[in-house]
């Protein structure tokens, strides 16, 4: 799937996309399916992976959101050609 597919696709999944700033790229917000909670999900330059700010993704460096999401987390090291399409320095 290219990159501006899955943009499109997670946009049309979020609850609200946010603009990006500095640090976070793709920035989104995705509501929980088993409570009323509101996760964030972003592009972390510095990490060079995806975030979700659910317990899942701090504690294990991946969670279901970004797998439903088709996005790979932390636990995965950094996404190269996410950073290639953010034109950053791999």
């Amino acid at each position: 799937m290219s990159k501006q597919n899955a943009l499109a696709r997670i946009e049309r999944g979020a609850l609200r996309v946010l603009g990006d700033n500095g640090r976070w790229k793709a920035r989104f917000e995705i509501g929980s399916e088993s409570s009323d909670r509101v996760y964030r999900v972003s592009f972390d330059t510095a990490q060079g992976c995806w975030v979700c700010s659910c317990m899942g993704c701090i504690r294990h460096g991946q969670c279901k959101h970004l797998t439903a999401m088709g996005l790979q987390g932390r636990k995965h090291g950094r996404d190269l050609e996410w950073i290639q399409h953010f034109q950053l320095q791999g």
